[in-house]
């Protein structure tokens, strides 16, 4: 079975009547007459509250600034379940996410994999009985 082309997140279009207006570029962002640009990220499931406190909005946002420099740049989530397009927040605590991020790929650039249990992760882990926590 393959999913319709319509629940491919790279051909997701906006739910707007303007539609015709942007212009669907390769990275997920929409880019408006008056030169500013939509950002939208596709979810499945349900929506929740606590979504837009996750840490990967501050990537986006870091990298939407990098790529679209001196333009405005707008966050929004998609949920095709529910047809709902939610505004993303301005952020909370990008410098802290961000530098958990950057903190993470240092220590994967110096080999440092410490394992760390968790009960709730580790037991559907595939490493789960070679690991050793």
């Amino acid at each position: 079975l393959r999913a319709p082309a319509s629940c491919n997140p790279r051909r997701a279009r906006l739910r707007s009547t303007q539609d015709s207006r942007y212009d669907w570029m390769r990275n997920g962002g929409h880019v408006t007459p008056d030169g500013s640009v939509r950002i939208q990220r596709l979810r499945t499931g349900r929506r929740t509250k606590s979504e837009h406190d996750n840490e990967i909005y501050a990537l986006i946002r870091r990298g939407a600034a990098q790529r679209y420099a001196g333009r405005r740049v707008s966050f929004e989530t998609f949920y095709p379940g529910t047809d709902e397009t939610v505004p993303v927040p301005p952020p909370k605590n990008d410098p802290k996410s961000l530098k958990n991020y950057s903190d993470a790929i240092k220590a994967i650039e110096l080999g440092e994999f410490p394992p760390t249990s968790d009960n709730r992760y580790c037991p559907s882990c595939p490493c789960y009985f070679i690991c050793g926590t």
